[in-house]
């Protein structure tokens, strides 16, 4: 998927294997948000229940101020990822 253009949100891209945590027969007859709960991966916050996920990268080019956060966060704890949480607010008048 590298230098290929996505437009905004419209493409996934699968989880490693390495950080896949299989899920058991038990965890398969589970329904509902019992099923969406189960961590199926080492990074759970954004591992679809496909094994996949919506990605978004940063450049050093492009935000050098962030791309310098995320690596000095990826030598501290060896972790490359950050995730992004959006709050969705409606409001009716």
């Amino acid at each position: 998927m590298e230098n290929q253009k996505s437009p905004y949100m419209l493409t996934v891209a699968p989880i490693k294997d390495e950080n896949i945590i299989p899920v058991t027969e038990e965890q398969q007859k589970l329904f509902g948000i019992e099923k969406l709960n189960i961590s199926r991966s080492n990074l759970p916050l954004i591992t679809h229940v496909d094994y996949s996920a919506r990605l978004q990268t940063i450049h050093k080019d492009t935000n050098p101020g962030f791309y310098k956060l995320l690596s000095e966060f990826d030598k501290r704890t060896e972790c490359p990822y950050a995730r992004q949480k959006t709050i969705l607010v409606s409001s009716y008048l």
